[in-house]
Parts: C-alpha cells; sequence; structure tokens
C-alpha cells in the first residue's frame, strides 16, 4: 500500500487532488525539481517529506515533524492555516485571496518571500526573511511581526499591514542586522508627546522596530500611511503656518516624537493616504526605536506670526497666551514687554528654552486680570539657528 500510495502521488503530480490528503508516519513522499504538486484538500503529512519541486495548496496544511519544505504556494480562495514544528522554506509563495494563519514556532525563509495576494498572519509565530522580498501591496502584506535579515548597501522594504491596510516601512541601509518589526495602534493617547515643532502626531498605527543583532543604524527611512485621521491628533497645538504636512516622527528617549524632516510627501489638504520620505537620519544604537505619523507646519523659510488679538481665560486654550509663533524647530529665547493705553508697563519677562504652551503673556498684571482693550507691546525672539526678531505693536485683549 505504501508503494502504491507513493507511485500515485507522482502519477497525479500534474493533477489537482480534491480530497483531504493523509501522508501516514510511515510514508515517505518526494518531489523532484520539475515536478508541480497542487492540493486542493486538507493535507496532514504525518510522513517524511522530501521536496525538491513545489507545492501549492489551496487549504489547511499541517506539516507535522517535517522542518524542511522546499517552495511552497498558497492559492487558496478561501482562509488557509498552517502548523508545524520550526518550518524552514526555501521560497514561499503567496496566491490567495484571503489570508493564511501561520501557527508554528517559527517560519525561516532563507530564499524568497514572494508576495503577489494574500495576507500572511504572523500573530503566532516568529517569521524571518533571511533572503529576498518580492511584492507587497495593499493585496499581499505580513499582518504581525516580520523579522529579516538585512544587507549592507541593499535597500530593505518591510511589507506591513494592520486591519486591512497596506502600511509598508523602508529602510535605505541597515547594514548587515537582524530588524524586527511590527505594527500597533497607540495604547495611550496621552503618551504621545509631540515636540514643540509639530502640530501634533497621529494614533493610528506606531511602527515599533527591533534590533537583535548588528552594529548601531544611521539611515533614512520612507513609510506608506492609510485612512489616518488627521482631524484627530494627540498632543494637538496652535502652530500657525502657511501650509501643514505629514512628516514621519521617532519617538526619543524622553518620551516625545520629533520630526526626520519633509523629505517628499504632499501638503496635508485633508489627505488620509499617502507616501513620506525623512529628510533626516534616524540613528538606532539600542534595541528599539519606535516611528509614528506626525503634522508638521510647512512653510518657505524663516517666517514669524504675531496674533492681533487674544482671549485669555476663554475655552479656546490655544489663543489664552499672547505669543508670537515661528516656524522653528524651537524658540532659543523670548523677551516680552508689554504697556497699557497709559504707558503703564503692565509685563515683562524673560524665557529661556521654555515649552510654547508655557510662553506668552496671560492678560494679567501683578497676578490680577487687566482690564479689556488695546495693549502696546515689543519683543525680541531669539530662534533656535540663533537669528534675531524685534518687532513692537498693538493687540487687542478680549474677556
Amino acid at each position: 500500500m505504501r508503494l502504491t500510495w507513493f507511485c500515485m502521488l507522482l502519477i497525479c503530480m500534474h493533477q489537482s487532488l480534491a480530497q483531504i490528503i493523509l501522508l501516514e508516519s510511515s510514508a515517505h513522499l518526494h518531489l523532484d525539481e520539475q515536478t508541480t504538486l497542487y492540493a486542493e484538500g486538507e493535507v496532514f503529512l504525518s510522513g517524511t517529506l522530501d521536496n525538491q519541486g513545489e507545492i501549492a495548496f489551496e487549504q489547511h496544511v499541517d506539516f507535522g515533524s517535517n522542518k524542511e519544505l522546499g517552495t511552497i504556494n498558497f492559492t487558496g480562495n478561501e482562509n488557509q492555516t498552517v502548523s508545524g514544528d520550526s518550518l524552514n522554506v526555501q521560497k514561499w509563495r503567496m496566491n490567495n485571496s484571503g489570508r493564511v494563519d501561520v501557527f508554528s514556532p517559527s517560519v525561516s525563509i532563507s530564499g524568497e518571500l514572494d508576495l503577489e495576494s494574500g495576507v500572511i498572519s504572523t500573530q503566532f509565530t516568529r517569521f524571518i526573511v533571511s533572503g529576498i522580498i518580492k511584492g507587497g501591496s495593499h493585496l499581499s502584506f505580513v499582518d504581525g511581526a516580520l523579522t529579516v535579515n538585512t544587507r549592507t548597501g541593499v535597500e530593505t522594504l518591510f511589507p506591513m499591514g494592520y486591519q486591512g491596510e497596506y502600511l509598508p516601512l523602508t529602510i535605505a541601509d541597515a547594514g548587515e542586522s537582524i530588524l524586527t518589526i511590527s505594527l500597533n495602534p497607540a495604547e495611550d493617547h496621552d503618551q504621545i508627546v509631540p515636540s514643540d515643532s509639530l502640530v501634533g502626531v497621529t494614533n493610528d498605527i506606531i511602527w515599533t522596530i527591533s534590533q537583535s543583532k548588528g552594529a548601531p543604524i544611521k539611515s533614512k527611512v520612507s513609510l506608506s500611511y492609510s485612512n489616518f485621521d488627521f482631524m484627530d491628533l494627540s498632543g494637538e497645538s496652535e502652530i500657525k503656518a502657511e501650509s501643514y504636512s505629514p512628516v514621519i516622527v521617532k519617538r526619543q528617549s524622553d518620551s516625545s516624537y520629533v520630526s526626520l524632516g519633509i523629505g517628499e510627501g504632499s501638503d496635508l489638504d485633508q489627505l488620509s493616504s499617502g507616501n513620506l520620505f525623512s529628510l533626516q537620519e534616524f540613528f538606532m544604537d539600542s534595541d528599539t526605536v519606535q516611528f509614528a505619523v506626525g503634522v508638521l507646519p510647512r512653510v518657505s523659510g524663516l517666517k514669524l506670526f504675531v496674533p492681533t488679538a487674544f482671549t485669555p481665560g476663554s475655552s479656546d486654550e490655544a489663543n489664552n497666551l499672547f505669543r508670537p509663533f515661528i516656524n522653528e524647530l524651537d524658540i532659543r529665547s523670548l523677551d516680552l514687554k508689554v504697556w497699557d493705553s497709559n504707558n503703564a508697563k503692565v509685563f515683562d519677562k524673560f524665557w529661556i528654552d521654555s515649552p510654547l504652551n508655557e510662553t506668552g503673556w496671560n492678560g494679567q498684571s501683578n497676578g490680577r486680570d487687566v482690564s479689556q482693550g488695546i495693549y502696546y507691546y515689543q519683543f525680541k525672539l531669539i530662534a533656535g539657528n540663533g537669528q534675531a526678531f524685534n518687532q513692537s505693536g498693538t493687540v487687542m485683549l478680549i474677556r
């Protein structure tokens, strides 16, 4: 019987097998290099597998104790599952119209991960690619975590996705490293702290990269985002600018997010999807780095904006303080003086490296509210690049 079963498989190697395929523990299945076996039914491999060709699976497959799988192809019209011990694959091809859920301690792909269609769910496995990655699109990506052995001088694509959205990230050159990337929504929006130069940071998705082997990385990064809500930003602040742009932001050691600069990308204009490229390099000398998408004021040249009115004590927190705004990463210092219509000085203060939301006149003099009306101001502002701005004028205080 074992010999008959072996021969039947060879005879049917170019035909479809619709029934459940069970390879008993005492059986052996060998496919040579020119052989392609199409399995339409569920497959249970309790025996030994020697695959020098290709096996195309249309339903669930359990590889049992087989570890060396050769080239496998997932071609089902519905969701499929893969199970077995730690699996070593030469080539993993995806031609699935649904998703493939992997239930194995680890999957290691030495040759090629070919993503044409279908989603690979790696929630329950360590999915490692040492070879090359082909494809990746809104039709086919990795949902979960993906580990890649990077190579010096080679751009590394992480074709990731989350909840049906394609959200890939690419590193220009990570050297000889082992990097794992995962996508997660921000669990606590209050923990997302943008730097003073950002309008805010989206709380849709955070890309997390962990390094398990390799030298420190200094490289540029690009990513794609899809269906993000730019009307709901964490840490949103009022920064006046000609226009605004989505930008890649990186989490710092103090947990704040800073912009990597506008390399290429589009003005915000209520766009919810796009591609972003960092202008600045990111540096990774620890085991984890996180990226997100933020909103950055976008202007041509260094510009200053001074409000003509403000409303201290109102519900509009963005307009509670009178202060100048500048499209600069930092305000090094601000010296602000204010007089009333009788030329009596009501405010005089000097700040150095003060947070934007704590810098400005709150409409009080000696701890008491001053009356509504027109006030005269004079300030000297030093931008982060050392450029100085001196201005005087009037501002309307409204209560």
